[in-house]
């Protein structure tokens, strides 16, 4: 019944109804999760392995708000622990737990590389982004980034085997990228571009955008053994279909777009398209 309620106001929030009885909720949200922060946060052994919160939602959420570190309601010492869980996670370190879908001030990420990027004159975040990048490749670390992404204030790009999200327009990134939904058609057009480079399946994925409510991924491999992980293919997809054409095998697995609504398409996330490549990559490699 609770995730019924909850769906509903997601579905109410998206057709931007109800924005009084929103106001009302994020109110009383905020003001109960401050009591309940203070609390977590006066146990500091709970906090550090057990937060009130699940995996510090909480404190996502304030962020990707942009909430001022200053604010009575942001939990201080719950974000020096979730600084050094990224920090870790950044430098390859072993974490207390995964940061998954870690939101973070852009300031605060680009920080971890100031050994990297050096002194700098002019905090803009964008040429410190761009020297960053300049510093990865001379390296020859592996980053894959959108096209044209020098003229786009929000964009996907891969560094590390890990997902990142780049928000320009508020100054944050989002580290980690898994349970989000691509918000556009755009958005979504350009992570399976990227996901195809990265595990270089350019020649063999075709993207067919059959309307603007659902797509098509479709995988050409030479192979005559069994097609591994099927079963989750026929999970992510209503259309899921298998057939031979000449001397190749042919996949297509449907995709509803951003047009559809959230409980419509959830298990079609960053992290589970990307699980789609991954096995198709892992099937073409073996032949």
């Amino acid at each position: 019944m609770l995730l019924t309620i909850i769906e509903n106001l997601i579905n109410s929030v998206e057709n931007n109804e109800d924005i009084y009885n929103m106001e009302f909720l994020s109110r009383e949200y905020l003001e109960m999760h401050h009591l309940k922060c203070e609390k977590c946060q006066k146990y500091r052994v709970e906090c550090a392995f057990s937060p009130h919160c699940t995996d510090r939602k909480h404190l996502n959420i304030l962020i990707q708000l942009n909430t001022p570190i200053n604010q009575r309601i942001f939990p201080a010492y719950c974000y020096s622990l979730y600084i050094k869980n990224i920090s870790d996670f950044l430098a390859k370190k072993e974490t207390l737990t995964s940061p998954n879908d870690s939101w973070l001030y852009l300031e605060e990420y680009l920080d971890f590389y100031k050994k990297e990027l050096g002194k700098i004159k002019d905090k803009d975040y964008r040429k410190m982004f761009e020297k960053l990048i300049n510093v990865w490749i001379k390296e020859k670390k592996t980053i894959i980034l959108e096209e044209k992404y020098e003229n786009k204030n929000q964009f996907t790009f891969i560094f590390n085997d890990t997902v990142y999200r780049m928000n320009f327009s508020k100054n944050i990134i989002i580290i980690d990228v898994n349970r989000r939904l691509c918000h556009s058609n755009e958005e979504l057009e350009n992570y399976l571009e990227i996901l195809s480079r990265y595990y270089e399946l350019k020649p063999n994925f075709e993207l067919i955008k059959d309307t603007k409510t659902i797509w098509y991924l479709k995988f050409k491999f030479k192979t005559r053994s069994k097609i591994e992980n099927e079963d989750f293919l026929s999970k992510f997809s209503d259309y899921y279909n298998l057939y031979e054409e000449n001397d190749d095998t042919i996949i297509i697995v449907d995709l509803k777009t951003s047009f559809y609504g959230y409980s419509d398409r959830k298990i079609q996330n960053y992290k589970n398209l990307r699980k789609i490549f991954e096995i198709m990559n892992h099937n073409i490699r073996k032949t």
